[in-house]
C-alpha cells in the first residue's frame, strides 16, 4: 500500500459521523484539493492538517485519500481564524459574527476567546453569557485536539483515541499516565496488549499490581474465547508467568486481589482449585439452572414409537442414520435436553433434521405467519443514500454487518450470498436485527436483513428493496398437537389465521423466492 503524506488546510465537511468520528471532507494542498476520508473527528474548515495514509477507489466517487492517522495546528493567519470560526464548530458564531470578531482582535483572537472571554462583548450581538459559553466550547475542542495528539503519541489510531476520550474526557491523560489497563475493561476494542504496549510508553514497571491483574483477567478472557469458563489455578499462574515473564507470587497475589475485589470466582472442581472469572462464573450456574428445569419437566415418549418414526424418516428421505444419529435422535425424543456436539460432517444437520421431521408429524401443528422481505438498509448518509432499490452485487462493496453464522439467518444468508456470486465482506456478526440496526446507523457497515417491525420505528437509516429480486423470509406458528389449550389460546390461534388469511388475499399475485428454497436440506 502506498504510504502517502499530503499537508493542506481544511476546505469543507461533506460528512461527519459525531460518535465514531468517521469524516468526508475536502483539503486543499498547494497543487490541488482532494477528497479524503477516515476516523477524523473534530476537524474544521481553515485548519491545517498533515495526512499520512493511502490512495483508495471508491466505487462511486472516485479516487479519495484513506486517512490512517494525522497531525493537525491551529490556523495562525486571520483568514484562517475567520474560515475556521465561521465553520459552525461554535453554536452562535456565524460567518458574520466570526468576521467582526477577527477584525476586532486579529492574530490574538484564538487568545483572546481562550483566555479573555469577556472582551468577547464587545462585539455586537454577544452577550456575557454568550462569551463564555463560545470559551468554553472552544476550549473543549482545544482539551479534545491535546488528547488525540497525546494517544497518537502512544500509536493509539484515531478510532481508538476517538473512544478513550468520549469515555474519560478530561481524565484520558491522567488514566492512560497512571493506569491504561483500566482501559481494556471499560473501552470496547481496547484490549490488554494494547494498554500494555501503552503502559511501556508511559514508564510504568513490568511489575505494577494494575499490570498483573490486567493480565491474569486477559488469559482468562482468551480461555472463555476457547471455550473455557475458567482455567485451573495453576494453569492460570503458569499462563500469566510466560505472558509476563514475573515471579509466580505476584500473579497469586493478583488472583487474591481480584476475588477481594469480587471479579474472580475460586471453585473446587474434582480436587483441582479453579479461576473463574465472575460473570462466567454466574452465566454458566444460569445455564445449568435452566438446563436441569428443561430436563425435568418433559414427558417421555414411547421408545418403539420412537424407532418407527425414524425407519419412517429414513425411507422419506432416502438417508439411512448411522447407530450413533439414531441412539442422538432416539435420546433427543425422550428426554427434556440433549446436546449434540461433532466437528464438521459428522452428520450433525442430518440427525437434526430427523428430529425435527418427527416433531413436525408427531408433535406439532403450524401455519406461515408471514413473509418477510429482505431488505439492504444503509447508514443514512451514505452512497447508495436515495437510491430506492439497489443490486444485491452492492453488498461486495461496503463493509457488511451480518448474523451469526450458527443463526438461522446467518446459515440462509450464507446460501444466499453463494448462489448470488456475493463475497461479502463481513466485519461484524450479530445475534439478532437490534444489534445490525444499531451498527448500521453507526455507520460502521451495511446490512441485508429482512423487513421487520424494528425498522418501522428505525431512525437514521435507509431501507432499500433488492433489485430485480424479491427474497422472504417466512415466520411460522406453532403449537403442539393433542395437548389441551385454553380458550384463550384456541382463540388467539383463529385469530391468527384469519389475520393471515386476509393478508394473504390482500397481496399482489407476485413470484416470490423463500430462503428456505434456496438451499434443500
Amino acid at each position: 500500500m502506498e504510504d502517502l503524506k499530503i499537508i493542506g488546510e481544511v476546505e469543507d465537511i461533506i460528512y461527519r459521523n459525531k460518535d465514531n468520528g468517521y469524516t468526508v471532507f475536502s483539503l486543499t494542498t498547494e497543487d490541488d484539493e482532494v477528497t479524503c476520508v477516515g476516523v477524523v473527528p473534530q476537524i474544521h474548515s481553515g485548519e491545517a492538517l498533515e495526512i499520512h495514509g493511502s490512495w483508495a477507489m471508491h466505487p462511486l466517487y472516485g479516487r479519495q485519500v484513506q486517512v490512517q492517522y494525522y497531525e493537525k495546528s491551529m490556523p495562525t493567519t486571520t483568514a484562517g481564524m475567520e474560515k475556521y470560526l465561521s465553520s459552525g464548530m461554535i453554536k452562535g458564531i456565524g460567518a458574520k459574527t466570526a468576521k467582526r470578531i477577527v477584525e476586532r482582535f486579529g492574530e490574538a483572537t484564538f487568545y483572546v476567546i481562550e483566555e479573555k472571554p469577556d472582551l468577547l462583548t464587545e462585539i455586537k450581538g454577544i452577550s456575557y453569557d454568550k462569551a463564555q459559553k463560545i470559551s468554553e466550547v472552544f476550549c473543549e475542542q482545544h482539551e479534545l485536539r491535546r488528547a488525540m495528539m497525546f494517544l497518537q503519541g502512544y500509536d493509539i489510531s484515531p478510532a481508538y483515541a476517538m473512544k478513550i476520550y468520549k469515555k474519560y474526557k478530561a481524565r484520558t491523560f491522567e488514566i492512560v499516565k497512571n493506569n491504561p489497563y483500566r482501559l481494556a475493561d471499560e473501552v470496547l476494542g481496547i484490549g490488554f496488549k494494547m494498554a500494555d504496549k501503552m503502559a511501556a510508553g508511559a514508564g510504568i514497571a513490568a511489575d505494577d499490581p494494575n499490570r498483573v491483574k490486567a493480565a491474569v483477567k486477559y488469559v482468562l478472557n482468551t480461555a472463555a474465547a476457547n471455550g473455557d469458563c475458567y482455567l485451573p489455578k495453576e494453569r492460570l499462574i503458569a499462563q500469566a508467568v510466560d505472558l509476563l515473564q514475573l515471579h509466580p507470587l505476584a500473579i497469586e497475589n493478583a488472583i487474591r486481589e481480584l476475588q477481594v475485589n469480587s471479579q474472580l470466582l475460586q471453585e473446587k472442581l474434582n480436587g483441582e482449585d479453579c479461576v473463574y472469572l465472575n460473570y462466567y462464573f454466574y452465566a454458566e450456574m444460569s445455564v445449568a439452572k435452566r438446563l436441569l428445569e428443561l430436563s425435568a419437566d418433559y414427558d417421555a415418549p414411547n421408545m418403539e414409537s420412537i424407532a418407527t418414526e425414524i425407519a419412517r424418516v429414513e425411507k422419506e428421505t432416502g438417508v439411512v442414520l448411522a447407530e450413533e444419529q439414531r441412539a442422538a435422535v432416539a435420546e433427543a425424543l425422550s428426554c427434556g435436553v440433549l446436546i449434540i456436539t461433532g466437528g464438521p460432517g459428522t452428520g450433525k444437520t442430518t440427525t437434526i433434521n430427523t428430529i425435527l421431521r418427527i416433531l413436525k408429524k408427531e408433535d406439532m401443528e403450524f401455519f406461515p405467519l408471514s413473509a418477510q422481505e429482505l431488505v439492504i438498509i444503509t447508514p443514512k448518509k451514505h452512497p447508495l443514500a436515495g437510491i430506492r432499490e439497489v443490486p444485491l452485487s452492492e453488498m461486495n462493496h461496503y463493509p457488511v454487518i451480518g448474523y451469526e453464522k450458527e443463526s438461522w439467518m446467518g446459515t440462509y444468508a450464507k446460501y444466499l450470498y453463494r448462489k448470488y456470486q456475493i463475497e461479502p465482506n463481513t466485519i461484524v456478526e450479530c445475534p439478532d436485527e437490534y444489534s445490525i440496526v444499531s451498527l448500521v446507523r453507526e455507520n460502521f457497515g451495511i446490512a441485508l436483513m429482512p423487513q421487520t417491525d424494528i425498522l418501522l420505528d428505525a431512525d437514521g437509516i435507509n431501507i432499500h428493496k433488492l433489485k430485480g429480486l424479491q427474497i422472504y423470509r417466512q415466520v411460522f406458528m406453532f403449537w403442539m398437537k393433542d395437548r389441551y389449550r385454553l380458550p384463550a389460546v384456541e382463540r388467539f390461534i383463529n385469530y391468527m389465521k384469519e389475520q393471515q388469511a386476509e393478508d394473504a388475499n390482500d397481496t399482489e399475485n407476485v413470484s416470490k423466492v423463500y430462503l428456505k428454497d434456496i438451499v434443500n436440506f
